[in-house]
């Protein structure tokens, strides 16, 4: 029954069907936003990875053995990180500095200044503090993020 509905009889312009997958149309924002990531180069990086060295320095207590509860809470934002477990094997020893970390995710730059994004949840990924090689476990930091924000580990002041 279409008696009181309005019809249009001309040919509409959207298409019958829009785009799916791959070839979908983005939004402004999504365009810019992974453009972002590819012009950074890893040289670009070094004062972040020396400022985190001085940030693990300062929060390093004398005794090693509390090093790992301090990684667990720190900031990773210029750390050192390497993929040294995966479900995917493709990113097993994939190296780089950490430049983003999502609830999920880290983003890395590597040497040859190509930005990989690794998945936490499947992953362990070693970290270079103070000389020693630390395994962090990455479903552990999956959880974590909600327990960061203000919690977050500062310098003690001096």
């Amino acid at each position: 029954n279409i008696r009181g509905k309005f019809l249009r009889l001309d040919p509409s312009k959207l298409p019958a069907n829009p785009p799916k997958g791959r070839n979908a149309t983005k939004s402004c924002k999504e365009a810019r936003g992974k453009e972002h990531w590819k012009h950074l180069r890893y040289e670009d990086f070094e004062p972040l990875r020396l400022l985190w060295d001085q940030y693990i320095r300062d929060l390093s207590p004398e005794n090693d053995d509390e090093l790992s509860a301090i990684l667990a809470r720190a900031d990773l934002h210029g750390s050192s990180l390497r993929v040294a477990q995966a479900r995917n094997p493709g990113m097993v020893r994939l190296a780089g500095t950490v430049i983003e970390e999502t609830q999920k995710t880290f983003r890395i730059i590597t040497a040859d200044n190509q930005v990989k994004v690794l998945p936490k949840e499947s992953s362990v990924f070693e970290v270079q503090a103070l000389g020693r090689s630390l395994r962090l476990l990455g479903p552990s930091y999956v959880q974590r993020w909600s327990e960061k924000g203000p919690k977050a580990l500062k310098p003690p002041e001096r």
